[in-house]
């Protein structure tokens, strides 16, 4: 019945225009004049233009929603969403922080050397042949650091068999060695001595 009233409105309506004023249009006017006011013209509902409130437009608007198109994306007025651009310059350097409290005292370092000398000497120089040793001591109130020797006036034969600080650092020792005699040779031991803190 709902769909066919608009049918029979329709029809009632054409006869009204061909007959007038017969008897027959003025009994179909009056068949029109029966007709509810809501059958006459469909109402619209309040909240059928609106999605949660929000309204839909086919052009971009601020606050309307925007349909797909017929491809399933939105039209082009609305913009798309590109690929990531290449990143940018780096910028400038930041200004300096501030300086952070000074730290705690850390422990004390390792004892320090200073006036630093070297000092020698040497055992007897002969031609006898065997061991010959000889050390070598620091000035008073420094320590050995460091020291070295060699075998003096040896056309050959002669070796170094030793060459060591001595147990309580105050000097160095070498020892030589020479196989055979008949030539002059000698020991020198050499220290490098220093101030210890």
């Amino acid at each position: 019945m709902r769909h066919r009233l608009p049918l029979v409105l329709s029809a009632t309506a054409l006869v009204v225009a061909l007959l007038g004023s017969t008897p027959l249009g003025e009994a179909a006017r009056d068949a029109i004049s029966a007709v509810p006011p809501f059958a006459k013209k469909a109402g619209y509902a309040s909240n059928a233009g609106a999605v949660n409130r929000i309204k839909a437009s086919k052009r971009p608007r601020p606050g309307f929603l925007v349909p797909l198109g017929q491809d399933g994306k939105f039209p082009v007025s609305v913009g798309q969403v590109g690929p990531t651009g290449p990143a940018g310059p780096l910028g400038p350097t930041g200004p300096m922080g501030v300086t952070g409290p000074v730290g705690a005292t850390g422990p004390q370092g390792a004892p320090g050397a200073s006036e630093l000398q070297t000092v020698s000497a040497a055992s007897v120089n002969n031609n006898v042949g065997g061991l010959k040793e000889v050390t070598v001591s620091c000035p008073s109130g420094k320590k050995v650091v460091g020291g070295g020797a060699q075998i003096q006036s040896s056309p050959g034969g002669a070796y170094i068999s030793k060459s060591q600080p001595t147990s309580d650092l105050s000097g160095w020792t070498a020892q030589g060695y020479a196989s055979a005699s008949g030539y002059f040779w000698g020991v020198v031991a050499y220290a490098v001595c220093a101030k210890v803190t």
